[in-house]
């Protein structure tokens, strides 16, 4: 949660209060995105909170390589799911976190 969100750090060395560099947060993303790919059809029980780690880096807090790269996660766990394992991890999730995971996987649509 302290590597993407807004969470309270501890004062220590100057390098902790500054928080993790961008590449130990490209390197973050990379180890999510390779959990998420390693049960290409299945929901392990662990998956919502990669997900919503995912989620947090996509944010628009987060410097620009980093949300496409998260988002680019993002979709391929949404394009390598079926539709069954999809219905299953929304029950997994909270209304708010499937919200969440939706705005960040969906397309924007002209017509919407």
């Amino acid at each position: 949660r302290a590597m993407f969100g807004s969470g309270g750090r501890t004062a220590g060395t100057a390098a902790a209060a500054a928080g993790p560099s961008l590449l130990e947060k490209q390197g973050v993303v990379q180890g999510l995105k390779a959990f998420l790919m390693s049960s290409p059809y299945d929901i392990a029980a662990w998956m919502p909170a990669v997900l919503m780690a995912l989620v947090r880096a996509a944010g628009s807090r987060q410097p620009a390589q980093l949300r496409t790269d998260a988002s680019k996660a993002l979709a391929e766990f949404k394009r390598t799911h079926e539709q069954d394992a999809l219905v299953e991890l929304r029950e997994m999730l909270g209304q708010d976190q499937w919200d969440s995971l939706q705005a960040v996987t969906s397309t924007a649509s002209y017509f919407a």
